[in-house]
């Protein structure tokens, strides 16, 4: 199937972390150690804008084999002796320039929850 998880944001997952599966507490919480039998990851990178109210977050399942990271052109190192010269500090600005988005979009699911 390949790289098969859910990604969330820190609340979401603790709200599941503290959910209990059935009503007697037998069955352990929603989120114990991942989701499904899936792993889940947490991120505070998933917009709260996935929703229709401004305080929804998301949470994505899909094969993390069809996404992709690259990084594009090399990084750039600028140093600036000056601005903070009186200082004696040296400002360092570092721009890299990377992309990512789906292979595959077919393979995710995307749902917003409170």
């Amino acid at each position: 199937m390949g790289n098969v998880a859910y990604v969330t944001h820190p609340s979401i997952f603790g709200t599941l972390k503290s959910r209990l599966k059935d009503a007697t507490g037998a069955g352990g919480f929603i989120a114990e150690t991942g989701l499904n039998g899936y792993p889940a990851f947490r991120t505070n990178n998933i917009p709260s804008e996935m929703g229709v109210a401004s305080d929804e977050y998301g949470i994505v399942f899909g094969n993390w084999a069809d996404y992709f990271v690259g990084q594009w052109g090399a990084a750039e190192l600028i140093a600036d002796p000056y601005t903070l010269a009186t200082t004696g500090m040296v400002i360092l600005t570092v721009n890299s320039y990377w992309d990512m988005g789906f292979i595959r979009s077919e393979s995710f699911s995307i749902y917003s929850t409170k």
